[in-house]
């Protein structure tokens, strides 16, 4: 009976040994892993993220760079549009004094300060009041006109003309060795300007060689260089049109 009842008892605490340490070692063993794969999903996480990180920051630097190399790039292109400009206004200026004067000495010298004639009809005593009147207004002219005519004047101008085309060259320069990094419309512009400087600053003075060798008159002369100046002044406008709309469009405003 005894030794019945010890197997019995031995048997017991087996079982109830056995199953605590199986479902202890079980648990532990899940939870253990569990815990493992957590460390090891942590680990691939940072991974991850430090990877992550060393591609924004490449992509961070990158954009940089190319943030500054197209700032730079647009600082380049404003400066240009500045000079080319400055210069363009001061051309306008230029030659629209030039037009003033050839104008006011055509008025004066060769188009009778713009008096036609007096009327068939006058009669005697108002036609010599009227050529009387028209004599004085034209020598008023023609006084008014002196100061164009003087070494001060000219010499002004002059120089003003000779520090564009200065300015001018340096420009045409500049802008063909930037022309690289801008639309190819502006070759345009810098032909226009390098022509341009060349051909309104030329002496415009009534000579027998500016005449065609004779063939103009001095009123035929002036009267066509007032057109040239009035056709120069209308092209310039387009010009200045054109580069407005280049500017707008290479910076982007």
């Amino acid at each position: 009976m005894n030794e019945l009842f010890t197997g019995v008892l031995v048997f017991l605490v087996t079982v109830i040994v056995t199953s605590l340490w199986n479902f202890y070692i079980k648990g532990y063993l899940v939870k253990k892993g569990e815990f493992e794969q957590i460390v090891e999903d942590q680990g691939k996480i940072l991974d991850h993220l430090e990877a992550s990180t060393l591609v924004a920051e490449t992509v961070k630097d990158n954009i940089n760079r190319q943030f500054l190399s197209n700032e730079k790039l647009w600082d380049v292109k404003k400066d240009a549009y500045d000079n080319i400009w400055k210069n363009v206004l001061e051309l306008e200026d230029l030659v629209l004094e030039r037009l003033k004067v050839t104008e006011m000495y055509f008025e004066a010298f060769c188009n009778h300060g713009g008096w036609t004639g007096s009327s068939d009809y006058m009669p005697d005593e108002e036609v010599e009041k009227f050529y009387k009147f028209a004599e004085e207004d034209i020598e008023r002219q023609q006084a008014e006109f002196k100061k164009y005519k003087s070494e001060k004047y000219l010499m002004e101008q002059k120089k003003a003309e000779l520090q564009f085309k200065e300015k001018i060259e340096r420009l045409v320069t500049n802008l063909k060795y930037s022309s690289i990094y801008m639309s190819q419309d502006i070759i345009k512009i810098i032909n226009f300007l390098d022509s341009a400087h060349k051909q309104q600053f030329k002496d415009k003075s009534f000579t027998y060689e500016n005449s065609e060798e004779g063939v103009l008159d001095e009123r035929e002369w002036f009267e066509h260089v007032i057109y040239e100046y009035e056709g120069f002044i209308r092209e310039l406008k387009i010009k200045k049109e054109e580069i407005i709309e280049l500017c707008k469009k290479e910076l982007h405003l």
